[in-house]
């Protein structure tokens, strides 16, 4: 999904959605922002190698797009050299650093706004399913426990997930539901998430708020 640029209101980075979600008790992948070199491997240190860099900017919105992601970042000096790329990149301001998480079932969520419906929730398969084919479901906000069990059943790739953890898959989309009505959330783009035999990680996020 896409932030548009017709959306008054604030655009939250990764490190900013990230803890917004933490709140309301959402797994993530915890992310750190910096615009400097050395404190860049300083919180690399503090993580543990190996770690994930990410380009942040308020106007990148795709960051692999750009070539503004790095991943299984190794020692100190191949931080220092990625974080020189990654900052070369046109609009690039800082870099978010996260652990390497272990790959789980990809999914995705959404929210979108729209003057004559309201707000809607998107859940589906994640990379190339939700890439290439679009494999999603919607409800309006706010979502029905019944909504959630639905959404969840009816997309066309539903095997591939019936034997991770659907339960946390179903009390995530509930409580993302609860977060865009609490915090007046426009836009949101949950992607990937990767859900597992227990529980369930939210890798990379952003969105917008008013």
């Amino acid at each position: 999904m896409l932030m548009s640029n017709s959306v008054t209101g604030r655009f939250l980075r990764e490190h900013e959605s990230k803890e917004l979600l933490q709140k309301y008790g959402i797994n993530t992948a915890k992310s750190f922002f910096t615009s400097d070199e050395n404190s860049a491997v300083d919180i690399s240190k503090k993580i543990g190698f190996p770690v994930v860099m990410k380009v942040s900017g308020d106007r990148i919105i795709h960051k692999s797009r750009v070539g503004g992601v790095a991943l299984n970042i190794m020692d100190e000096n191949e931080v220092r050299s990625t974080f020189r790329r990654l900052m070369s990149i046109s609009g690039a301001d800082g870099v978010t650093l996260q652990p390497m998480v272990e790959k789980g079932v990809e999914v995705v969520v959404g929210v979108s706004s729209d003057e004559s419906f309201g707000k809607t929730m998107m859940f589906g398969l994640g990379g190339v399913f939700v890439e290439v084919i679009g494999d999603v479901t919607f409800r309006l906000i706010p979502l029905t426990e019944c909504d959630a069990e639905e959404m969840i059943s009816e997309i066309k790739g539903y095997r591939l997930i019936e034997n991770t953890d659907v339960n946390s898959i179903k009390e995530l989309i509930l409580k993302i539901s609860e977060v865009v009505v609490e915090e007046n959330i426009v836009e949101m783009d949950l992607n990937p998430i990767f859900v597992y035999s227990e529980g369930y990680l939210v890798v990379d996020a952003r969105m917008w708020i008013v």
